[in-house]
């Protein structure tokens, strides 16, 4: 198996496992590929251990039969843009705060490792979004997103106004800060703090969720994954609007423009160890279900 490595580089804890792993690879007949900015953090000396293969293309990424993404969710999300439409699975281990993705401890990879060997590892496909910018005689794409897309106010602090359209028809419209169209990855992200609901990876669905809508009725909407969703900005002065994938700026919506948002033609495989629960990590990273009742609160 070809075991590629990427991460996030200012994760210094990283040095003190990789270069034991990449040993310890090596040992059990793997190959290894790591990204130029990780390398770094391999603490060796030139020619005491077998050569690293580069991951810095394509068409590395497409050789490997394994990614391991280093760092926090947000390298996940980092890594799933790298791997795009390779369909290699993508396995987090946790060196950053939340870990709802990365939810691997450094202490169980060499366990991980040996539960994707023996078949026993849970696999996750993750619905990918795809985001268009549709002008008025053109459309460009701007990539996918694992999490979610975002329209947003840019260098201004009034409230815009937007319509959304699904599958052709106008739905309504709302003045808010924004809006966010999530994947159920992205349901426990963004979108929840905006008030959306928690949805299981496994439902078939997206989330709309207004920013800070400007009226109680504006509440967030699930739809269908094969629903096309379209967000049309109705008046944004004298500045374009801000669209974002995963947290960063892919592309600006201007008068007579729009964004298009669908389903990708491709998930994301994402490996957690076996007896990996939604519903337990709900519990343990979000407090999710917790009655302060019975956390010994002692006040009546």
């Amino acid at each position: 198996m070809q075991i590629g490595f990427i991460g996030n580089p200012a994760r210094t804890a990283i040095k003190k496992y990789l270069r034991d792993w990449i040993i310890w690879l090596f040992e059990q007949k793997h190959t290894v590929a790591v990204r130029s900015d990780v390398l770094n953090l391999v603490d060796y000396e030139v020619g005491s251990m077998p050569d690293l293969l580069p991951l810095d293309s394509p068409a590395s990424i497409a050789r490997c039969d394994l990614i391991v993404s280093l760092g926090g969710d947000g390298t996940i999300l980092y890594t799933a843009g790298v791997v795009g439409n390779a369909r290699i699975p993508i396995i987090g281990v946790k060196f950053g705060g939340l870990g709802f993705l990365a939810d691997v401890n450094p202490d169980e990879f060499k366990d991980a490792i040996a539960e994707i060997e023996n078949g026993t590892i849970h696999s996750q496909e993750r619905l990918l979004l795809q985001g268009e910018r549709a002008d008025e005689n053109s459309i460009s794409g701007l990539g996918n997103a694992l999490n979610e897309f975002v329209v947003s106010r840019y260098k201004s602090s009034i409230a815009i106004r937007l319509r959304f359209w699904i599958d052709g028809r106008a739905v309504t419209s709302f003045v808010a800060d924004g809006v966010i169209v999530a994947s159920p990855t992205g349901s426990t992200a963004y979108a929840m703090a905006a008030g959306g609901p928690l949805i299981s990876p496994s439902c078939n669905s997206i989330v709309i969720a207004p920013v800070n809508p400007h009226s109680l009725t504006a509440r967030p909407i699930v739809v269908a994954d094969d629903s096309r969703i379209w967000i049309e900005p109705l008046n944004i002065g004298k500045n374009d609007l801000l669209v974002s994938a995963d947290g960063q700026e892919v592309g600006r919506l201007g008068r007579q423009s729009m964004l298009r948002v669908r389903k990708a033609s491709y998930d994301l495989t994402l490996l957690h160890r076996a007896g990996h629960s939604f519903f337990e990590v709900l519990k343990a990273k979000l407090n999710w279900g917790n009655d302060m009742r019975e956390l010994g609160n002692d006040d009546d």
